[in-house]
């Protein structure tokens, strides 16, 4: 027989159980459908926010982007930096009218202020901008513009600068960022006499009537003036050169040593056997694109005979160059002692100085060093010579100096790149000897050397690497350091210095350069290489 009990505990499942059981699956269906609810409503605010800072970033880059800034009604869609006011207009995006489509519309509202300045200052330095895009999502009741629930606001400053400033951006640099003990560009010849206006000024030539005016920032002559025959280079003011002419220009400048006997560059002081010409040729040829010249124009090959102090243009491009003024003078080193008052603190410890020494450059033709003959070639005037020159005396150093004014033309056809000039610098004897390679002729040599040791002249292999060997064209050459010929020079140069040995002699060289402190301490390389013949 069957056991009743057992029949009555195989019931199956009540209603009541049931019931609950889908309660509880309603619940969490309802959970998860809310849930689906706010991921899509999250995502889609996530999505309206993106576009929100995108429409935001977008309309303060347009304030930002002005193109002048007093408004010009002549230029065609013209938004000038005054066109930005306080009373900016909003505007209205609607969804169908951006990249990213989205299901609302963005409202764009502007606030511009004048940014506060300080008492006395009348000009704007800078505009506050805010802009705040706010929009309605999907839980907002309204719609419209007067229901929107959320926003975003970025802010920004717009400066009053001038655009055309910016492109100053693309031009070519003409000056140098390291200065000489004035302050001035390394270009600037050192004898130049400062003005104190931000310009320097030198003759060429002493007794000459002639000077050149530099601005000490790029070394370039930016004015040509006469004066007067008895002002020399120390006695310069502005108040003396009032007849100039604007120019710009270049100078070429240096000395010219003499060392007879067997060659010494380091300290020849024997005077010149004759008259110094220096000569300049100028060539007119396009540069290749992007390389400063040709291989073959640093070859003396390449360049016209050297027969005459004229130099002339040669090349195969279009432009043409202003004949440019070479001058050279015979000179010589006086050292003399002058009077001064000042005090120095040095350890806590006060001295008053009451005289310097002065190392002036005058011209050989004064033979006899005294006061009275010094003082006309250092700005001193005559009645103080006894008291400000005091025991004058040659050093020795016999010289010629010598300077080039070269006019520059657009070399390269870009009007974005500074004027230059490509040339060879020459000197011609003018009298009393010739050039040659016997015991009887003379020799020039020049100074020149891989100075800042970066690897001098780099072309372009026929396999298109950079590398110091032989190639064609010039990728890149240091113009400051004497080469040759100055290929597609855009800048004054200095210390272009020459050496006339006999002409049965070798061009003296020099030792490596001493840079780190740990071998002979030769901190100056006098290398020089043969020049003409």
């Amino acid at each position: 027989m069957k056991n009743p009990s057992v029949r009555q505990r195989q019931r199956g499942v009540s209603i009541v159980e049931a019931l609950v059981s889908l309660l509880v699956l309603a619940l969490g269906m309802m959970s998860f459908a809310a849930l689906q609810s706010r991921l899509r409503l999250n995502s889609d605010i996530a999505k309206q926010r993106s576009e929100a800072v995108r429409i935001a970033q977008e309309d303060l880059e347009n304030f930002r982007a002005f193109s002048t800034i007093a408004v010009d009604g002549t230029i065609a869609n013209n938004f000038a930096y005054d066109s930005g006011t306080a009373a900016a207009a909003t505007k209205t995006v609607i969804a169908n009218n951006v990249v990213t489509k989205t299901n609302t519309t963005f409202y764009v509202n502007r606030v511009m202020s004048v940014a506060p300045r300080a008492t006395g200052i009348t000009d704007t330095p800078v505009k506050n901008l805010r802009v705040t895009v706010s929009w309605a999502d999907r839980n907002a009741v309204d719609q419209t513009v007067t229901g929107v629930n959320q926003s975003v606001t970025l802010r920004t400053v717009i400066s009053k600068s001038d655009p055309a400033v910016a492109a100053s951006l693309a031009l070519a640099p003409n000056g140098s960022p390291v200065r000489d003990l004035l302050g001035r560009d390394i270009q600037v010849p050192i004898p130049a006499k400062s003005l104190g206006d931000g310009t320097s000024a030198i003759k060429p030539l002493s007794a000459g009537t002639l000077a050149y005016v530099f601005s000490n920032d790029t070394g370039i002559v930016t004015r040509r003036c006469t004066v007067s025959a008895a002002l020399v280079t120390n006695s310069l003011t502005l108040a003396d050169l009032t007849s100039c002419t604007n120019v710009s220009a270049y100078l070429i400048s240096g000395f010219v040593r003499t060392s007879l006997g067997a060659p010494d560059a380091t300290n020849p002081n024997d005077v010149a056997p004759g008259g110094v010409t220096m000569r300049l040729d100028l060539d007119n040829t396009v540069p290749p694109t992007g390389y400063q010249g040709l291989a073959t124009q640093l070859t003396s090959g390449y360049w016209p005979t050297i027969a005459g102090g004229t130099g002339t243009t040669i090349g195969t491009g279009s432009t043409t160059y202003s004949t440019p003024e070479c001058s050279s003078e015979a000179l010589q080193t006086v050292r003399y002692t002058t009077p001064v008052s000042f005090t120095q603190v040095n350890n806590s410890v006060t001295t008053t100085v009451t005289s310097t020494i002065v190392v002036a450059i005058i011209p050989q033709s004064v033979t006899s060093i005294t006061p009275a003959t010094v003082a006309p070639w250092v700005g001193v005037a005559a009645i103080d010579a006894t008291t400000k020159i005091l025991n004058p005396v040659a050093v020795g150093e016999k010289y010629v100096g010598f300077a080039c004014l070269v006019y520059p033309v657009d070399l390269d056809v870009n009007g974005s790149t500074a004027n230059a000039y490509t040339g060879r610098l020459a000197i011609w004897p003018t009298s009393g000897w010739t050039l040659g390679t016997t015991s009887t002729t003379f020799k020039i040599c020049r100074y020149s050397a891989d100075y800042n040791l970066n690897g001098g002249v780099f072309v372009r292999t026929t396999s298109g690497g950079v590398v110091n060997v032989a190639g064609t064209h010039i990728r890149s050459i240091d113009n400051q350091e004497h080469t040759y010929a100055y290929l597609n020079a855009a800048k004054s140069l200095s210390n272009q210095n020459f050496l006339i040995i006999n002409g049965n002699r070798i061009c003296p060289t020099d030792g490596v350069v001493e840079v780190d402190g740990q071998g002979g301490e030769n901190y100056t390389d006098e290398t020089t290489v043969t020049h003409q013949p």
